[in-house]
């Protein structure tokens, strides 16, 4: 089977195309997916959920589990509130920017929402990212992620923290310390480079992490220039080894 595979990708490389194997080692999220099931994870709280981009993409994997969305944006936290309507298993909090406390913050709308963020954008990331350009500035609801949590965490709950905030990772997890200790995991986008003015980049946010007993066990690519092949950003998967049911070799 290799020796045609082999083949196959040698042939597809001659005209420029790329094939994968479609499973954990070649793919991103289903690593991720295995990752959750190995861990009999049951909840996943999804920060920084946009329009439910990873949200579906977990359903349409085969996550069976619950899992909340938070989203910043009035105008896509409606878009989501619709979507979630077809599906139980999909709930979506109440608007917020999820930072370290609770009142209301600054908020950046970008020309790509989903770059939109707490933090202006850097000039790096309009030179290379051209939907990070700013277009409106709005207030929104700020709470703290441990606030909001004990709403959707029950006894024997297994959840994992996604965050997708664009700059604010660190502000997040300073808002999450009540419950961290009751996380399986948690998946993190994180900077190699300062996409955002005044964020914190990667290292200085996974080295706190990791003295708090959570394992890096997992890193994928978020974003790398397409002209220079630089990689600016990625997903960082990290488990509570606390809270392991099983052990991750």
């Amino acid at each position: 089977m290799s020796k045609y595979y082999s083949a196959i990708q040698r042939l597809f490389r001659k005209i420029g195309l790329e094939v994968r194997r479609n499973a954990p080692p070649a793919r991103d999220d289903l690593r991720l997916l295995h990752f959750m099931k190995q861990q009999e994870v049951d909840m996943i709280f999804d920060a920084g959920a946009n329009i439910g981009q990873f949200a579906q993409s977990m359903f349409e994997m085969g996550f069976d589990g619950e899992i909340v969305s938070f989203e910043a944006i009035s105008r896509e936290h409606a878009i989501i509130t619709d979507k979630a309507k077809s599906n139980r298993n999909w709930t979506i909090a109440p608007q917020a920017a999820l930072t370290d406390y609770d009142g209301e913050a600054k908020f950046y709308i970008n020309k790509s929402s989903a770059t939109s963020s707490t933090l202006p954008t850097s000039e790096m990331s309009e030179a290379i990212i051209p939907g990070s350009v700013t277009q409106d500035i709005v207030i929104v609801p700020a709470r703290r992620f441990d606030a909001m949590a004990p709403d959707y965490l029950r006894p024997g709950t297994r959840a994992m923290l996604k965050i997708d905030v664009q700059g604010g990772e660190d502000r997040l997890l300073a808002g999450a310390s009540g419950v961290l200790d009751q996380l399986v995991g948690i998946v993190v986008e994180l900077s190699l480079t300062e996409m955002y003015e005044g964020q914190s980049l990667a290292f200085d946010v996974l080295l706190p992490l990791m003295d708090k007993g959570f394992e890096l066990i997992d890193i994928g690519v978020a974003y790398r220039n397409p002209t220079s092949h630089r990689l600016h950003c990625i997903d960082a998967v990290l488990m509570n080894r606390a809270r392991l049911s099983k052990p991750i070799t």
